[in-house]
């Protein structure tokens, strides 16, 4: 199948914009994810150092309803499990309740022998925050870890947000392409199809024996001088028939 030059260069103009397009919003994506994950885990972060506090104050009273403390952390939409272990990780409290025996993440008993720094690991569709509890028995005293807390941070909502956003770049994504295909093809149109088809329709009349019109000539640049060419060639052809 033959197909005009008008319907090559719309195929090529709409390859390109597309690619381009995808590209783009790869990219547009990557950079959301990664901008939403560090959101919650600063969030995660953030949330286990109250925690931490509010634990801390719970053991040095001896009051063992310790997660009560922090009862806007554990009532949070993403927040799927809070534990509070001892220094040798038996737990003490926890929420819900039935969760108490959940065994901690090896890793984070691996972390926490040799530093006391907040750890967190990705697990499939969570966050899973540690962070030791400490305590200065006085002012001028170091720190010591008397225990640790734990908290689990669903990244359901970070999923949804990075969907919406994929949606929203889609739509927008389409939509510009949609308006450049638009004005691409116009522009092409206008200073190169235009100008060879009639160029092209004059050659055929002229070919077949019929009478040459001169070809107007809209522009300064090959095409305009091809069509130039072609006026000048048909006239000396007329004057010397």
């Amino acid at each position: 199948m033959n197909l005009s030059l008008k319907t090559k260069l719309s195929i090529w103009v709409a390859l390109i914009i597309i690619i381009i397009g995808a590209a783009r919003t790869y990219y547009f994506i990557s950079d959301s994810h990664s901008g939403i994950e560090k959101k919650l885990i600063a969030r995660g972060e953030a949330l286990i150092h109250s925690l931490a506090r509010a634990a801390e104050e719970g053991l040095v009273s001896e009051n063992l309803d310790l997660i009560k403390k922090a009862e806007y952390i554990v009532r949070s939409e993403d927040v799927r499990l809070v534990q509070v272990y001892s220094t040798i990780w038996d737990a003490i409290d926890a929420y819900p309740l039935e969760r108490l025996k959940d065994s901690p993440h090896p890793d984070a008993i691996s972390h926490f022998r040799n530093s006391n720094h907040p750890y967190y690991k990705k697990i499939d569709e969570t966050y899973d925050f540690y962070n030791a509890i400490l305590f200065k028995p006085t002012k001028d005293s170091p720190e010591i870890s008397i225990g640790f807390v734990r908290l689990t941070v669903s990244s359901s909502a970070m999923h949804e947000e990075i969907k919406k956003t994929l949606v929203d770049n889609v739509v927008s994504s389409v939509i510009i392409t949609f308006i450049i295909l638009i004005a691409l093809n116009m522009l092409i149109n206008r200073l190169v199809i235009n100008p060879v088809s009639r160029l092209q329709k004059s050659i055929t009349i002229f070919r077949s024996g019929g009478r040459h019109d001169i070809v107007p000539v809209h522009s300064n640049d090959e095409i305009g001088e091809l069509i130039s060419a072609f006026n000048q060639m048909a006239g000396t052809i007329n004057k010397d028939a």
